[in-house]
């Protein structure tokens, strides 16, 4: 949810004639609400239901408040307070008007709506420049140097990993239905960004259309089979939308009139260690390119046809979709484009977008998430215990801390210790590693390979695998900035909502040049 509709804090209400304490306090409503609904518990009272969940989901959610509003710089520093919106990823929404002022060193006026107009109860909705542009009042609760609001984000980013930031602006001049929607935010990990609806997610598993030829030898990608694949997941997933039911009217309406779908890809780093090419070089960027590119259009064919044959989604113009920015920039084959400009219908208002696919990825095989890297060939993965797996351990007479409880103590089984700055329990039990750190509780330790390094291992001789130089198979600890800006310049061009992408940084990586990235990717 995007918050800069609620007052600042210190504003008064005449409703109940008393004055809010603010967009940030409030957003601890929606904090707690999700921690008790994920909560959980080691306790089971009339035996196990048969569809009882053995672990319910991780709350995740994303808070953003624009750069325009009062409460901004309370919303940055929010989390430098221990355990506070813990069930947030936060980012700022950040405008054109606001970068310039940056640019310029000028000033900034955080500012909101006169509460005391006419039209503010009945026409307030969140969106300024809307407000604004009808010449309706604001009040100027301070004045900054943009600048100086700019290196608040940058400080605390570079030192806590948040807030992000959200190019609202950007969002909405690349949208595929600009003139349907204003969007405002996005979900928890930023690969959809949208003004309201729900996220319905899928991911092809690029390391299936690698081959190797039985007489040349030679490892290639599959491009017709990848291309038929894409589109079946564009028809199942457009087939999810038409069985799935929603919580709330607001998102049935949404599902209905856009049909939107992301679909999106995982394995990509393994894919290039199967292939032998390294992450962001100029091969993989080349790779990528196509990949990419046949995916978009793939995408795109599947539901044009899905429109011809079922119907288009309800906001569909065809004078404004294929006049809008982003059509008129996308790199697709010119035959492509046109036919599908001659068949005029479009089921899905957006198709792709690329998730993180943690949990997914690891079902699959431990092939790398997303579009990211590989993280490590061969790694230990830390994973949270479930609920039922930590009856058993009590059953077995494990005794260990409750860390949504705030316990934190030590025990016959675990020992504090020091991790990377930070102190942890830590213990072994029937041979297995355990871990507990006061953000994710207990966590369990398993071996693992990457799928496209242990793929090469068990199906190139040792002559062939060896053939290939060893700094292609690069991870991310051995990567560079630029190469994973570089492919995700490509993956973006080629996705019509957004991409979950980390940049991996040393920890001693310059602040300038930190900054640098923003300014310009």
């Amino acid at each position: 949810m995007n918050f800069s509709w609620l007052r600042p804090d210190g504003s008064y209400i005449n409703g109940i004639g008393a004055r809010t304490p603010g967009a940030v306090k409030f957003m601890e409503l929606w904090d707690k609400s999700s921690e008790l609904i994920t909560m959980g518990t080691t306790k089971r009272y009339g035996g196990k239901q048969e569809h009882e969940k053995d672990k319910i989901r991780k709350g995740a959610q994303m808070g953003v408040l624009n750069c325009w509003h009062p409460d901004i710089e309370e919303f940055i520093t929010a989390k430098q307070t221990p355990g506070r919106l813990t069930k947030f990823n936060l980012s700022v929404g950040i405008t054109n008007g606001f970068m310039e002022a940056v640019g310029n060193n000028e000033s900034w006026n955080l500012r909101f709506p006169d509460t005391k107009f006419v039209n503010y109860k009945s026409e307030w909705k969140g969106d300024l420049d809307a407000w604004e542009a009808k010449g309706y009042p604001v009040n100027v609760y301070k004045k900054i140097k943009a600048r100086e609001l700019w290196e608040t984000i940058m400080l605390s980013t570079y030192n806590r990993n948040e807030p992000g930031v959200l190019f609202l602006d950007l969002a909405n001049k690349l949208n595929t239905i600009p003139n349907s929607e204003t969007i405002q935010t996005s979900n928890p990990c930023g690969e959809i960004m949208m003004s309201t609806g729900v996220c319905n997610l899928g991911s092809v598993n690029l390391v299936k259309f690698v081959r190797i030829d039985p007489v040349t030898r030679e490892v290639s990608f599959d491009y017709e089979e990848f291309s038929s694949t894409v589109g079946t997941a564009v028809r199942f997933l457009d087939n999810i939308n038409s069985i799935s039911t929603t919580p709330l009217p607001e998102y049935d309406k949404s599902l209905k009139e856009k049909r939107r779908i992301g679909l999106g890809v995982m394995g990509l780093g393994s894919v290039h260690l199967m292939l032998g090419i390294r992450y962001g070089s100029d091969a993989s960027i080349e790779f990528v390119r196509q990949l990419f590119q046949c995916k978009s259009e793939s995408e795109l064919m599947a539901s044009s046809g899905l429109g011809k044959e079922k119907g288009s989604f309800e906001l569909f113009d065809k004078d404004k979709y294929f006049k809008t920015e982003w059509w008129a920039n996308l790199k697709i084959n010119p035959r492509i484009r046109s036919d599908i400009e001659a068949t005029g219908c479009m089921r899905n208002s957006h198709r792709s977008a690329n998730a993180p696919t943690g949990n997914t990825s690891i079902l699959a095989g431990i092939v790398s998430g997303g579009i990211e890297p590989v993280f490590l060939k061969e790694y230990t993965r830390w994973s949270i215990v479930t609920d039922n797996d930590k009856r058993k351990l009590l059953k077995k007479g494990v005794e260990f801390p409750d860390t949504t409880k705030t316990e934190w103590f030590e025990t016959k089984v675990f020992k504090f210790i020091k991790k990377g700055g930070e102190q942890i329990l830590k213990g072994t039990f029937d041979g297995v590693n355990y871990e507990i750190d006061t953000n994710r509780g207990l966590t369990k330790g398993t071996e693992v390979v990457d799928y496209g390094w242990k793929w090469r291992l068990d199906n190139l001789t040792e002559k062939e695998h060896n053939s290939t130089p060893i700094d292609r198979f690069a991870t991310t600890e051995e990567l560079g900035v630029n190469d994973h800006i570089d492919v995700l310049k490509v993956v973006s061009h080629y996705t019509d909502m957004n991409s979950s992408k980390t940049v991996n940084l040393a920890s001693e990586y310059p602040y300038k040049d930190f900054k640098d990235l923003y300014m310009d990717g």
